[in-house]
């Protein structure tokens, strides 16, 4: 019993190192995006857009991972799936603080940007839902499910705070131009060579976890047999992802280019209260336990509806208090509805696909709506200043009617998922 505890936290350690490793370099990536136009890409008014864009291919790089590391993890278990990621991550994180200048090398720096941004997204496809699908094959867990699932969304959020901290810090007192060269490097370095390492060392000790029941072909299972719950998942992840890299990408930018605040004071705003998200996301998770899943994620849908417009109007006409007010509630929204969602993932779908579906749901609407956001809210505010809001509250109220529509409640999800097992 010892060794299977022990086996376990090994795990639970490694897959969170894993995800606060992944989410802080997600978020060093959105708040130096000012700092990595300037030092690698041709100084133009659309420098800023061209590192958004390398940012949505890094995402939309899930993609394959998804496909590849899902059907791996389903066929012959999660060992080989994330003690590989692992490895590709570490790597090519280090890889970015080691990228010479465009003075240095010209366009080669901004190909080897979007290389290692390709090979970490490809990485990270696996690991989200690592361990909601991990614990889903552990009895023991049963009662609280949900707030055990919940910690790769604490470490996220650790993750997201951590990165904010340390580039508010790296930049206090500097500009573009004075910043030396190595503050923006040393986060990305450390990233990568000490949490990557100390995550393949624990990795290498996992059990190996994979479903009784094994089919071919996993993507086409989940096609077949659950598409309605795959594209509400994927629209569900979607919303976290646009929450996610509004606050940690474009509100970093925007408040820069519109509002005429700092570096260091953008990045403040978006980051100093960033902690709150794993806060809630404990409490949406403990909640989830004792309510039902679904009851607090339909809660956060329909408050998103009303919280998103009104803090994108003050992001964009209010006071520095009223800002970051705004940004409070914004990060509010993302903790309560991301606390039940790796355990909803999870247990939405059947066992023999689950590690697939959950992968393709979390990477593709992180792809699709999440890698989109920075420029897509560009665009957004140019044609009026709340539509981005707007927006995500008529996404928001399309999802809350689906997940209406597909789950009645979590009693229905587990009982669909019972029927399924006595049809085999």
């Amino acid at each position: 019993m010892k060794t299977k505890d022990s086996t376990l936290y090994r795990f639970l350690t490694a897959s969170s190192l894993a995800i606060l490793l992944e989410v802080m370099d997600f978020t060093l990536y959105g708040y130096t995006a000012s700092i990595l136009a300037h030092r690698l890409l041709p100084q133009s008014v659309h420098a800023v857009d061209f590192i958004w864009l390398i940012f949505a291919l890094g995402l939309i790089s899930r993609l394959i991972g998804t496909l590849i590391f899902g059907h791996i993890a389903d066929r012959f278990g999660t060992k080989l799936t994330l003690t590989i990621a692992i490895v590709v991550m570490g790597l090519s994180t280090a890889g970015i603080g080691c990228i010479p200048t465009f003075s240095q090398v010209g366009l080669m720096a901004p190909v080897l940007l979007l290389v290692l941004r390709c090979l970490q997204g490809f990485s990270f496809a696996p690991e989200y839902n690592s361990i909601s699908n991990y614990l889903s094959f552990k009895e023991d867990f049963k009662h609280h499910y949900t707030l055990a699932c919940s910690l790769t969304v604490f470490f996220g959020s650790i993750g997201l705070a951590l990165g904010g901290m340390m580039m508010t810090w790296v930049t206090q007192g500097s500009s573009l131009e004075t910043l030396s060269d190595w503050y923006w490097r040393a986060p990305y370095l450390i990233c990568g060579l000490l949490l990557g390492s100390l995550s393949f060392y624990l990795r290498l000790q996992m059990e190996n976890i994979k479903s009784e029941k094994q089919v071919k072909m996993p993507v086409m299972s989940v096609i077949k047999k659950q598409p309605l719950p795959l594209i509400t998942c994927m629209m569900l992840m979607g919303l976290v992802g646009i929450l996610t890299y509004s606050v940690a990408g474009f509100l970093t930018t925007f408040l820069q280019s519109n509002r005429g605040y700092s570096l260091h004071q953008a990045l403040k705003v978006c980051s100093s209260n960033s902690w709150l998200i794993a806060c809630l996301t404990l409490l949406g998770a403990w909640m989830s336990d004792r309510l039902d899943r679904s009851i607090v994620i339909r809660a956060g849908l329909m408050m998103m509806v009303v919280i998103a417009p009104v803090s994108f109007f003050f992001v964009n006409f209010g006071s520095q208090n009223q800002v970051e007010w705004a940004v409070i509630g914004l990060l509010f929204l993302l903790g309560m509805i991301s606390g039940p969602l790796p355990a909803f993932l999870s247990k939405a779908f059947y066992p023999e696909h689950r590690y697939t579906a959950a992968s393709i749901s979390y990477n593709f609407g992180m792809a699709i709506f999440g890698g989109s956001t920075p420029l897509m809210m560009t665009k957004l505010v140019t044609i009026h200043p709340i539509l981005p809001g707007l927006v995500i509250a008529l996404l928001a109220a399309l999802v809350l009617l689906l997940h209406r529509w597909v789950w009645p409640s979590e009693a229905h999800i587990n009982h669909q998922v019972l029927l399924q097992q006595a049809y085999r």
